[in-house]
């Protein structure tokens, strides 16, 4: 008997130590490389325990990103957001937000929106926070629009930028909604750390920090731009996680130094 009753305080003292915590849903597309995975995982780590129950959710459990997390489940609505396997996939979401008792439910781009604003509605929970982190440009027309319909039915939206908020504002997205925060980034990543490169006052460098395995980063203008107005000692480095969209460049980025004089360099580093 005197067991029995130290389990059940210890159970009641666990329960309301959880119901102390805000309970908090944050959800992503991939793990994969890019500034939004970052900022997913970042929040994620940064988030302190003994204030707030932590879940994690995304639509695709892929990425390297994965190592970082912990406890990350998976509602993969098909090939098609609009589809009936996406309409259960939002049904299951729901349920497990409504289980969780999450209290704040943050989505972090384009197809977490779509996914989670209305599964968070459905399943009432208090805060139901979407993202808006671009400008919207590389969205089609039909896309925006249906990013924007789901803003309808979200409390707050997340903007990384006043322009961003901006695009949303002239879109017809209520300015009550609308609350601009800057990307955040890790206390390593403001340590003091060695230069990366030397140090030339000759030497003019442009360096170009993306991932380089999408063409939406527009690497090939940035270098047409540099072959055209490059003084005699300028330095073109592309930093970044992946070389796989390099080495296509490879070729035209030789051309154009041979024209402008450009030392052309490809630097990989972790994201």
């Amino acid at each position: 008997m005197t067991e029995l009753s130290v389990g059940t305080e210890k159970d009641d003292r666990i329960v309301r130590e959880d119901r102390a915590r805000t309970a908090v849903f944050l959800m992503t597309n991939t793990l994969e490389s890019g500034g939004t995975e970052r900022q997913f995982v970042t929040l994620a780590n940064a988030l302190e325990r003994d204030r707030f129950s932590l879940s994690l959710g995304c639509i695709k459990r892929t990425g390297p990103f994965m190592s970082e997390v912990d406890g990350l489940n998976e509602f993969f609505p098909g090939g098609n957001l609009f589809g009936v396997r996406s309409w259960r996939a939002r049904l299951s979401l729901a349920r497990f937000l409504r289980g969780k008792q999450i209290q704040v439910a943050h989505s972090f781009d384009f197809y977490s929106n779509l996914m989670l604003i209305p599964a968070g509605r459905f399943a009432g929970v208090p805060a139901v926070i979407g993202s808006h982190r671009q400008l919207g440009d590389l969205l089609t027309a039909a896309k925006f629009r249906a990013q924007n319909a789901a803003f309808r039915f979200c409390h707050r939206v997340v903007c990384n930028s006043r322009a961003a908020a901006g695009r949303l504002r002239a879109a017809g997205v209520p300015d009550r909604k609308l609350v601009v925060i800057p990307n955040g980034l890790p206390d390593v990543a403001l340590a003091e750390t060695p230069p990366a490169l030397p140090v030339d006052p000759r030497v003019l460098r442009i360096g170009m920090i993306s991932r380089m395995n999408d063409p939406i980063k527009n690497h090939d203008l940035f270098l047409r731009v540099a072959a055209r107005l490059a003084p005699a000692a300028l330095q073109f480095r592309s930093f970044g996680d992946r070389q796989a969209l390099s080495r296509p460049l490879v070729p035209f980025a030789a051309g154009a130094g041979e024209r402008a004089k450009i030392l052309v360099e490809y630097h990989a580093f972790a994201a």
